[in-house]
């Protein structure tokens, strides 16, 4: 099966962002997809199977659990396949990196200190003076 077939499926790609946290038993990560999609524990069994099967999982036994973890090697194939299309998003990148940058050093005063902050609340500028209220 090829990676974006294996990818193509959201409860499987929410199991790899439960993994990519940590390794996680099979009835956490059931727990997790039952509540958020609604499906069976057979249902979960069988997109981890097709995880573990097509390479991006493996699973260790310990007892009567089952752990399962992320295999990075598989996510290669998806890496290599975007590299392709890494120019277009690293151009906007680098421009939205520049941006902010101008408005950094626009936002910065002339005097070369910090910029100016409105007065917080509970400040002096908020309270009345007493001699104001006839006092």
């Amino acid at each position: 099966m090829h990676a974006f077939d294996v990818l193509g499926d959201p409860r499987r790609r929410r199991i790899l962002e439960l993994l990519a946290d940590g390794e996680q038993t099979s009835g956490a990560i059931t727990d997790v997809l039952r509540a958020e999609f609604a499906i069976s524990q057979p249902a979960v069994s069988q997109h981890l199977r097709v995880l573990r099967d097509s390479g991006f999982t493996s699973v260790r036994a310990e007892g009567a659990r089952r752990f399962y973890t992320v295999e990075p090697a598989a996510l290669s194939e998806v890496d290599a396949w975007l590299d392709r299309f890494r120019r277009f998003w690293d151009q906007r990148l680098d421009a939205l990196g520049t941006e902010l940058a101008r408005g950094k050093r626009a936002a910065r005063p002339a005097t070369g200190g910090e910029p100016t902050r409105p007065a917080a609340s509970g400040t002096d500028a908020d309270q009345i003076d007493p001699s104001a209220r006839g006092a």
